[in-house]
């Protein structure tokens, strides 16, 4: 059994019926990539990624991690970040002229304090348990260092329970949507805010609190 599979298995027991959901979205999402790139937020002819790009230039330094890296080879807000300095992870396999490995954010395969900074774009609102995924970035990161998210909060998203007897996506992409509420309720144990760009819930710098 491989790291991605046993990894995964772990996630599956934890949360069987929002696991097999996920997992069809994702192989649905990398169809959905190959037949159209622009639609997934890493990539050129993405606005919103560019000035993501902008936000982790001003703010990232040190080694790096990016969260739901996806399978091009550079994510456009990663591109003229040393590629000796950046480590990516996403549950779909891919070549990357950095530093990879397959996996999910609810079991990084990190130990602690590994990196200065971790960024993810648009990617948290993909995952099965969010709350055990923000631990495990808080885990990985230095004490004090910083995270840099692309996230939105949406005022009508319904609450996500991933041991719910029934768990259905939301949309065509995702399981569940952030409220601003449950933001905070995944990220405020483990983060506080260092600045954003918008309103809380768009481009935000998190401190961890350890």
């Amino acid at each position: 059994m491989s790291d991605f599979q046993r990894r995964t298995l772990q996630l599956a027991r934890k949360a069987p019926r929002a696991f097999r959901e996920w997992a069809r979205l994702v192989r649905e999402s990398e169809s959905v990539y190959n037949n159209d790139r622009v639609v997934h937020c890493s990539v050129k002819g993405h606005e919103v990624a560019a000035r993501f790009g902008e936000f982790v230039r001003e703010r990232a330094r040190g080694m790096l991690l990016d969260i739901g890296c996806g399978p091009q080879p550079v994510p456009l807000y990663l591109e003229g970040y040393p590629l000796d300095w950046i480590a990516g992870v996403d549950p779909i396999e891919a070549d990357h002229p950095f530093e990879f490995r397959r996996g999910v954010c609810e079991s990084l395969p990190w130990p602690d304090d590994t990196f200065d900074v971790v960024t993810c774009a648009t990617s948290f609102d993909h995952l099965v348990l969010p709350h055990q995924g923000a631990a495990e970035v808080a885990r990985v990161l230095k004490p004090g260092r910083s995270f840099l998210l692309w996230e939105e909060s949406l005022k009508e998203a319904k609450t996500y329970n991933p041991h719910s007897e029934k768990v259905e996506r939301v949309d065509n992409y995702h399981l569940y949507r952030f409220s601003g509420q449950m933001l905070y309720e995944v990220f405020g144990p483990h983060f506080i805010l260092k600045d954003a760009e918008g309103n809380f819930g768009h481009f935000v710098s998190l401190k961890g609190v350890r």
